[in-house]
């Protein structure tokens, strides 16, 4: 029995938001979408196109994007209750309206046509329905969507070039206060064709540059593509964990711009799966997704079955063969693993595949016969003997903690022990 004695009963919210996590779980675009063409981050849509990344939202985020699904219907009935005639749905199909454009690359889908507006009866227009909240609303009312909203004002552009029509109706709802704003918008050529443009640009290249010069700016550290983006991943390939590995990241495989529906073609020939894990034993990450901005592309072999790189003097290669690594794993391991010496050659003699790398504790990395022992003493002492040795201000570079000791090593190569069960303390110097 449910605990009637409190005024939220946190078992049934917690039910109603699971709900949303499993119900409302939308399907990957595998296209660039023209809802998000008017993006300010270039760098955002290419990532999204070549499936890096996956917006994740709570499930409150859920239910409130079903909040804007409900209105459309409401926006349908006064539409019609005021002698419109409306299309939420497409007459020779019977499915929702769908536009695409660069061989179905660049597609998106229309909240419905609409005819017989009070004064522009004759026209006929794109339908836009959005929710808003206060300020949102307030700044809409203020300068208008094309300030206000630029991503929805290029959606509709978008939607009228590619519907060849001349009007768009955005139909918008506070959803704090139920007030509505209607506006209608002229299509735009020029506009239009700067969209294409940039769609076509983000389709077809291999990189694109981002919106700013620096992670921590302000438009970036909220993105849902940040970690991805600025090789923060943690991987030697800049992915998402848990994507798939498929023919978009790959350096084999081209987008058909001039053929229907959303195909791309493998230079090689080969059969090309998007979406889903390709398998492709051929496949090499596109140069621009290595993670680290210090890692240059030195080269690779004729044969176009690997690619070697080079990072602060230590060399990788993302192929097949012994001792080469996969697509696969550069996106599951990190840069210091892929570039260790012994990690390559157990590769090359046992042909394996790593699935993870163990990372040495300090003490593994300072062996006993391979230290310099420079001071012993109580731990109270530390800071005297740090001042002593001239090593008052030294750079912390890891920490280990272990039932008996903390350790900490500084500048890479001073490594200290301080006891749990007794006073005494340590400082070495290794060869590192």
């Amino acid at each position: 029995m449910g605990n009637m004695s409190k005024f939220c009963d946190p078992a049934i919210k917690d039910a109603t938001l699971e709900y949303w996590r499993t119900a409302r779980e939308d399907k990957e675009r595998l296209y660039l979408g023209a809802s998000a063409i008017g993006h300010p981050c270039d760098k955002y849509l290419w990532l999204s196109f070549r499936g890096l990344f996956v917006p994740h939202f709570p499930p409150r985020i859920l239910r409130l994007f079903n909040r804007g699904d409900r209105e459309e219907q409401v926006f349908t009935d006064e539409l019609r209750g005021v002698g419109c005639e409306v299309w939420d749905l497409n007459p020779k199909t019977g499915l929702q309206w769908a536009v695409h454009a660069l061989g179905g690359h660049f597609s998106g889908h229309l909240d419905g046509v609409c005819k017989g507006i009070p004064g522009a009866e004759k026209t006929v227009h794109v339908l836009e329905f959005k929710t808003h909240n206060d300020s949102s609303f307030a700044k809409l009312i203020k300068v208008g969507v094309e300030i206000a909203q630029p991503k929805h004002y290029a959606q509709m552009q978008a939607y009228m070039g590619l519907m060849k029509l001349k009007r768009a109706l955005y139909c918008a709802v506070n959803k704090n206060t139920d007030e509505t704003h209607f506006e209608r918008i002229e299509f735009d050529p020029a506009k239009y064709k700067v969209l294409m443009v940039r769609a076509e640009r983000i389709i077809n290249s291999i990189d694109v540059d981002r919106m700013t010069t620096r992670s921590d700016d302000f438009r970036c550290k909220c993105c849902d593509a940040h970690d991805v983006c600025w090789g923060k991943t943690g991987t030697a390939m800049k992915i998402e964990k848990g994507r798939p590995i498929d023919c978009r990241t790959c350096c084999h495989s081209t987008a058909m711009t001039k053929l229907e529906g959303a195909q791309w073609h493998c230079n090689l020939n080969l059969p090309t799966t998007i979406g889903k894990p390709c398998n492709c034993p051929s496949h090499l990450v596109l140069p621009t997704l290595i993670t680290d901005e210090d890692v240059i592309l030195e080269g690779s072999e004729s044969s176009g079955k690997s690619l070697t790189y080079s990072c602060l003097g230590k060399q990788f290669t993302n192929g097949q063969a012994d001792g080469q690594f996969s697509s696969e794993e550069l996106a599951r391991l990190s840069l210091d693993i892929v570039t260790t010496p012994k990690v390559q050659e157990a590769k090359e003699v046992f042909g394996a595949t790593v699935e993870a790398v163990k990372k040495p504790t300090l003490i593994d990395r300072y062996p006993i016969g391979d230290v310099e022992k420079v001071w012993v003493g109580s731990k109270a002492d530390l800071n005297a003997a740090f001042k002593a040795l001239k090593l008052d201000k030294p750079k912390m570079t890891d920490q280990f903690e272990n039932e008996t000791a903390v350790y900490w090593e500084y500048n890479n190569c001073i490594l200290v022990a301080s006891g749990i069960t007794n006073h005494k303390a340590y400082i070495l110097r290794g060869k590192e």
